[in-house]
């Protein structure tokens, strides 16, 4: 997992992220999570479901 992490790291150089929102990224990509329950904007980028919504 820390190649899919550092390769995450590289892919969004642009979005500065720490090294845990790399890895969950890559975790969520290898289990299929469809739905993530975060609090953090990074967690967009996974392209799946973040709870709970912004503004609602």
């Amino acid at each position: 997992m820390d190649r899919d992490t550092r390769q995450n790291i590289s892919r969004y150089a642009d979005q500065e992220l720490s090294y845990v929102d790399a890895q969950s990224l890559a975790f969520i990509e290898r289990e299929g999570v469809d739905t993530v329950f975060a609090f953090d904007h990074h967690m967009l980028l996974s392209g799946r479901t973040v709870m709970p919504r912004a503004g609602g």
